[in-house]
């Protein structure tokens, strides 16, 4: 486009659509041949916004239309109801949407206004119906077109909303005698015999007037006046300035007098002969003969011939027309629906007579809400064009966007640019089990229709592709721009309080944000805190659930198996805790991700750092499960084993009320993943086989230690660029969920463990022997857990050779074994562990007790069989694991034995 169109700024329809600029701003240019494109769409100069723009009174060309208006259908009945009430009652009503930029507002006007455009608007309203599904009836009466009506088209539309009016036609009645309504300019209408009269009035009460307003008609006095009048008497800036001097003559005739009509030169650009009295006017008697004029001609206006005024961004409407329209919208008849962005001037002034009682039953005022899940899950299809969407992309549009439309738009297009979806047609072939296929059972996809289908060959489907992790995706610059802009609005120390917040992640306690703060700044947390959360920054999360009984937490890692010896801590009374940490929120998820990315990557990674060094103290089983690693021995099993001493630190109150602020952190994590913004449609694939039947729901606090620090954990260590470090707490992660019977959201960390495992090999890094056989040895539980046998005993022998522990296929190897396993004794394993070191004997422990888990999971897979052979292979799995059993307690044996020694 810089060779077809050089020296000014052009862009394609798409970009002048997603920009959300005024029409005006844009001037369609004549299409020309680009290279490399077939077929060239309309292109757009950006011509900006000029002091003439900003007072004309025309309007560019048409705007890429809106897509379909989905989850508002409580405004649109709200909106019919006044509708029906403002013509039969013929009473004064102000319809006010509020909501933040994005959340759709110029689209629900732009419905609003095709529904009411016509008196009979009820098949606007079906077309509407028929894009969105099934909706329940209004108790209200539909308005039916006049007898008899003729079409009339308007012409000048002014922004979106008036795209989304586009060619709309008016019925209007027939003259006297039968003879056709007549027009002399666009929108302005002329009757056989003159334009004025009762009939006059009828058929312009019909009318549906728009206007579209931006940031600059709040530097430019009476804009507002001046639009609205000019978009109810058809005003075009194409027009001469007679032209507009006789339409305001002929609304204004009998209104005011003449001697004032040049008063309104300036406003509407005509040039009324300025006569003697006005000339003689002082500066004050000027100013008040003018309000008095133009309150006049908005008073006419507005007064009901006119009919439905839309009124987009009407916080933009400058002080000196707001002094006039507001007295005026509480007595004059006239139906006016605005929008307007919370915070500013005027939907103050429209919250305040909101709730006065002598104004209250003239004005409604809805605050929009975000969208529904199952209409943000229905709006990403239509984007796509898909029927159904992966539920991990659903779940992740719904946390990101907030429910916002805007923002759930440019979450898709930046998935699409940077190729991180996948778009194909047929369905996936059904094949043998493999770790690929049980993902993708278990996590089924998201249909946008009320009912699941199975689909056609032929349907269009969408697909994350393997090796993309949404969770580390980057932030649109549209949607950063907008956080940053709010980030900038605060006072620096807030700021700073929410870039070291937003390291720590979207939930975080107070004990976290205080460890990582600078001393200086600590003084003064609390206040800044309660500011914020004042502010709707950052919101308060309560414990909502009851504990049975008041638990802490265990010292640090216990160094026994799955129920082994833990370290007891001492019980703190409530009485003691005179500092209870808080735990705190984003509220707006947003905010978070573009405040984090503000930090340098040297300051980040060292910030990480620390908020690693808090959470490792935390990252084990809570005291109801014994403590310890939830892979027991993990630390230890390892070639460079974790850090253990940020985890034996002494069990104080600090450390109590850091374990029971991260377990209501955890608790409101997890049920934010389960139910995220009413998302039950997202909750079932963990609610069906994906929970172990014969475990259930743990009721201890190792999920909620899972969310709120084996997660983070993780995080962290990615962020650091630690890439072993990350692979281990996501395999503690994993193990973590199949110790409370979540099938589901272990099999999702070991997927999240695989891409690390590809990162580490890419890297040309070695893992280590004992993480692998970890891994392997998860996936069997998973795959047991769900029904695949075939693929668990797999990874279950996997698992064992990984650990020097060969497990045969054959029944003849099954035999040899079997000999050769029976002649296995370990009378001498006592004695020969006692010499070896305490790392080395802990190291050995962890892995027998995997060699023994896995064998446990191959005994009973096998005597699931009921045939001869499998009897034979779980019958040698029992025995295996016998011996290895033996062995473990003689490495247990010695280690109590040399403590005995050593008291």
């Amino acid at each position: 486009m810089m060779v077809a169109y050089p020296g000014m700024v052009s862009c394609d329809a798409e970009t002048c659509a997603a920009s959300r600029l005024p029409s005006y701003c844009f001037r369609a240019l004549p299409k020309r041949n680009l290279k490399g494109v077939i077929s060239p769409t309309t292109v757009y100069q950006y011509v900006g916004t000029t002091e003439k723009q900003q007072r004309d009174v025309g309007v560019a060309e048409e705007r890429s239309p809106y897509g379909p208006l989905l989850g508002r259908e409580a405004e649109i009945d709200r909106f019919e109801f006044c509708l029906e009430a403002y013509k039969h009652l013929e009473e004064p009503h102000v319809l006010a949407f509020v909501g933040i930029p994005g959340s759709g507002k110029s689209h629900l006007l732009a419905e609003l206004a095709i529904l009411g455009r016509t008196a009979g608007h009820s098949a606007s309203r079906a077309g509407a119906a028929e894009a969105q599904g099934p909706r329940p009836a209004l108790p209200v009466t539909r308005l039916q077109p006049p007898t008899g009506a003729l079409s009339y088209t308007t012409s000048g539309k002014l922004g979106p909303l008036q795209d989304a009016l586009g060619e709309s036609r008016f019925p209007l009645q027939k003259g006297p005698g039968g003879s056709p309504i007549k027009h002399c300019c666009p929108g302005r209408l002329e009757l056989p015999g003159g334009n004025s009269g009762s009939q006059r009035l009828l058929l312009l009460h019909r009318r549906v007037n728009a206007v579209e307003l931006a940031e600059e008609n709040l530097k430019q006095p009476f804009s507002a006046i001046r639009l609205l009048v000019a978009r109810a008497l058809g005003l075009q800036a194409g027009e001469t300035c007679s032209d507009r001097q006789r339409a305001l003559q002929t609304v204004l005739q009998g209104t005011i007098e003449e001697s004032s009509y040049c008063l309104l030169n300036d406003v509407f650009l005509v040039e009324f002969p300025i006569t003697d009295e006005v000339c003689r006017m002082r500066h004050t008697e000027w100013n008040s003969a003018f309000h008095l004029t133009c309150t006049q001609v908005l008073q006419k206006v507005l007064g009901g011939e006119f009919g439905i005024f839309f009124v987009d961004n009407a916080h933009f409407v400058d002080s000196e027309s707001w002094s006039i329209m507001w007295p005026l919208l509480q007595s004059v008849t006239v139906l006016m629906v605005m929008s307007l962005a919370p915070g500013r001037d005027r939907a103050e002034d429209i919250f305040k007579a909101a709730t006065d009682s002598t104004t209250s039953e003239r004005i409604t005022c809805l605050r929009l809400e975000g969208l529904k899940a199952s209409d943000v899950v229905r709006k990403a299809c239509q984007e796509l064009g898909v029927r159904s969407i992966p539920r991990e992309l659903a779940r992740f549009l719904i946390q990101r966007s907030s429910g916002i439309p805007y923002y759930c738009e440019e979450l898709l297009r930046s998935l699409r640019c940077n190729n991180m979806l996948l778009l194909h047609t047929g369905r996936p072939k059904e094949g043998e089990d493999s770790w690929q296929s049980l993902i993708a059972k278990a996590s089924p996809a998201v249909t946008a229709a009320s009912s699941p289908g199975t689909g056609s060959d032929g349907e269009r489907m969408c697909a994350i592709r393997p090796d993309v992790n949404l969770e580390t995706s980057m932030l649109p610059f549209a949607l950063k721009e907008i956080a940053l802009a709010e980030l900038d609005r605060m006072d620096l120390q807030k700021q700073m309080v929410l870039k070291f917040a937003a390291i720590i992640g979207p939930v975080f306690t107070t004990q976290q944000l205080v460890h990582i703060l600078p001393i200086s700044v600590n003084q003064w947390i609390n206040p800044l805190l309660d500011m914020l959360v004042k502010d709707n920054i950052l919101k308060r999360l309560e414990n909502t659930e009851e504990p049975e009984d008041v638990q802490g937490a265990p010292e640090g890692p216990a160094t026994s198996g799955q129920a082994g010896s833990a370290v007891e801590r001492p019980s703190v009374n409530t009485g003691s805790r005179k500092q209870q940490s808080d735990v705190l929120a984003f509220c707006a998820p947003l905010l978070w991700e573009a405040t984090y990315e503000l930090w340098p990557t040297r300051e980040r990674v060292n910030i990480h750092r620390q908020c690693a060094a808090f959470l490792e103290k935390h990252a084990h089983k809570c005291q109801r499960c014994h403590g310890g690693d939830f892979v027991a021995f993990h630390r230890f099993g390892v070639s460079s084993p974790q850090k253990q001493g940020s985890c034996q630190g002494s069990a104080d109150e600090d450390d109590c009320c850091s374990w029971e602020a991260l377990v209501v952190a955890g608790e409101h994590l997890r049920r934010a993943r389960t139910h995220p913004a009413e998302g039950e449609i997202l909750a079932e694939g963990e609610q069906t086989t994906l929970r172990a039947e014969d475990g259930g729901e743990c009721s201890c606090q190792c999920e909620a230690i899972a969310e709120a620090v084996l997660v983070p954990l993780a995080r962290h260590y990615r962020a650091m660029g630690s890439t072993s470090q990350a692979l281990y707490y996501v395999l503690e992660c994993a193990a973590a969920y199949l110790h409370v019977s979540n099938s589901y959201m272990a099999l999702m960390k070991l997927s999240e463990a695989e891409a690390l495992r590809s990162s580490v090999k890419k890297e040309r890094n070695a893992i280590d022997r004992f993480e692998e056989a970890i891994f392997f040895s998860l996936k069997g539980e998973v795959c047991s857990n769900v029904g695949c046998v075939k693929l668990a005993k797999e990874m279950s022998r996997q698992a064992l050779r990984l650990l020097e522990k060969r497990f045969p296929r054959t029944r003849a190897g099954a035999f040899v074994k079997s000999l050769w396993e029976g002649l296995k004794r370990a009378p001498q394993a006592t004695g020969r562990a006692s010499f070896l070191p305490q790392e080395a004997r802990r190291k050995k422990q962890a892995w027998l007790v995997q060699r023994s888990r896995c064998l446990a999971l191959l005994e009973d897979l096998y005597s699931q069989e009921g045939t001869s052979g499998g009897q034979r292979f779980s019958r040698l799995a029992a025995l295996m694991k016998a011996n290895t059993d033996s062995k473990m307690h003689s490495y247990q044996a010695a280690d109590s034995h040399i403590g005995q020694a050593l008291n």
